[in-house]
């Protein structure tokens, strides 16, 4: 089978490999489309992946084989599947926190993915799909559970002000569903202007390019000299996480969102004077059900966020990995075509 294989920074190989094979509880998929994430971006500018291993972790397909004890779904179904298993016995998973699974296997860093035109899962994380949610833009449902649990795991509720700290796919689709769940008013904050655009038509009240503006003093006037509730960094830079200081008013929140792997400065005489709370949020497992339900109804403008869509996996390895690796694209979501499977 063709194959996208990681094997360093600006090293990804166009490679035949065997199909998997099965275990009496696994599901053999074809992944019809496969998305683009950031942290794919980051591993193809930097690594940080498992050498020679199947990219992807964000997709949707069809079922082509099950295993013998698999009845949950069946050739034919329309899927998705995690992008992390959990082991579901170490202690995080028995207390209902699997993203901090002390054995967590992250598809397509370290364990095969879906640039390829099969994948192998098992079959407690593939879930069965409704017709409703179209192929191009079934792979915001991971990235789309990763934003529920932020949400869910923050101080957020209906009629907050709510900033958004970069606004590449995740900062997107928080600002949809933001608006979703009532924000009274949500201000996207983003360098790149493509990208600001689509932050308004999906529900910004105002957009702010941080180059350009300063981002603490536009805060004061778009919030009555407030400052917002809840602040959201959905940008895996440090002088993102470091905005959100400038941004958040007092006993308000930061959620980190996005990966940040730069080391970045904390406000902290800032934090304790105005009793600020500062959270990460990783992953999304356990609110997959409620990606798919959302998607399902057509809740989120899938449309609108999946931007560039990429026919074929060559072509993604050839042309579009290094045009969307440079900095400030104005790019929302690039989907692959693989039309795996074959």
């Amino acid at each position: 089978m063709r194959a996208a294989v990681f094997y360093g920074p600006h090293d990804v190989r166009l490679e035949e490999r065997d199909v998997p094979s099965l275990g009496v509880d696994d599901v053999l998929i074809g992944p019809e489309f496969v998305g683009i994430c950031g942290s794919d971006i980051e591993a193809f500018n930097n690594g940080g992946y498992a050498e020679g291993t199947v990219i992807g972790h964000e997709f949707v397909g069809t079922v082509k084989r099950v295993g013998s004890n698999v009845s949950t779904v069946k050739e034919g179904d329309y899927v998705t599947a995690s992008a992390v298993w959990p082991c579901g016995i170490c202690a995080s998973c028995r207390i209902g926190r699997p993203s901090l699974c002390k054995d967590l296997i992250e598809v397509g860093i370290h364990s095969d993915g879906a640039m390829a035109d099969f994948i192998r899962a098992p079959s407690p994380m593939v879930y069965k799909l409704p017709k409703t949610i179209d192929p191009p833009v079934g792979p915001l449902i991971d990235p789309l559970s990763n934003i529920v649990h932020a949400v869910r795991i923050s101080t957020f509720k209906s009629g907050a002000s709510v900033a958004v700290v970069g606004c590449g796919p995740i900062g997107l689709l928080l600002i949809n569903f933001l608006k979703l769940s009532g924000a009274s008013k949500i201000v996207g904050y983003e360098t790149s202007p493509g990208r600001l655009q689509l932050a308004s038509k999906l529900g910004a009240d105002a957009t702010v390019n941080p180059l350009e503006q300063n981002p603490g003093s536009l805060a004061d006037s778009l919030t009555g000299g407030s400052g917002f509730d809840v602040v959201f960094v959905a940008a895996g830079a440090g002088k993102a996480a470091e905005m959100a200081y400038d941004l958040v008013g007092q006993g308000g929140e930061i959620i980190i969102v996005g990966i940040v792997e730069q080391v970045a400065s904390a406000d902290y005489l800032r934090m304790v004077l105005s009793e600020l709370s500062v959270r990460g949020s990783y992953l999304g497992f356990n609110e997959y059900p409620a990606a798919i339900d959302l998607m399902g109804r057509q809740m989120i403008k899938g449309d609108s966020i999946v931007t560039l869509k990429v026919e074929g996996i060559e072509r993604m390895i050839k042309d579009v990995f290094p045009r969307i690796a440079e900095p400030n694209i104005s790019e929302g979501k690039v989907v692959v075509r693989v039309q795996g499977g074959k």
